[in-house]
């Protein structure tokens, strides 16, 4: 399904852009590089895609679904005193909410556990994308491992 939508945005920004397509995935694939974890996302229909490279943490999604559920499903992973840091930032009424208000980009950090029951630091990055053949509400979300710090504020965002 990412493939289609990603196909689809392609084939929009062609002819704006001169961009071919071989270039604009071999950017996708840089991406995914620094950010093993992507998530397109449009919120105002409550589903996703994601892009990732398989080997990135140990969380169980599914390429595509709801939003919400994907949410829900990812409170699973994060360490218990960075949830409420994790569902304020990026539940999909608050993400909606500073949208509309005008805000871009919503970051936090968070302890996120892995395959073997230890947990790692991770950003995520959510951005909102901008389009202006669609009212719907659409971002794209950027996640990647940080390096180990000893000290952190709980809940930095």
């Amino acid at each position: 399904m990412y493939k289609e939508l990603i196909e689809d945005r392609i084939g929009k920004r062609r002819i704006a852009t001169g961009v071919e397509r071989d270039a604009t995935l071999g950017m996708l694939n840089a991406a995914l590089k620094t950010y093993p974890l992507i998530v397109l996302a449009n919120l105002s229909a409550n589903s996703y895609v994601i892009v990732r490279n398989d080997d990135f943490l140990d969380a169980d999604f599914p390429e595509s679904g709801k939003f919400d559920d994907m949410i829900d499903n990812g409170l699973d992973y994060v360490h218990d005193h960075y949830q409420r840091v994790f569902f304020g930032c990026f539940n999909r009424e608050n993400l909606l909410e500073r949208y509309e208000r005008g805000q871009e980009e919503v970051y936090a950090e968070v302890y996120h556990r892995v395959r073997d029951g230890s947990y790692r630091w991770i950003s995520i990055t959510a951005i909102r994308l901008n389009d202006d053949d669609n009212d719907d509400i659409m971002h794209v979300c950027f996640c990647r491992e940080l390096p180990e710090q000893t000290e952190r504020p709980f809940g930095r965002k």
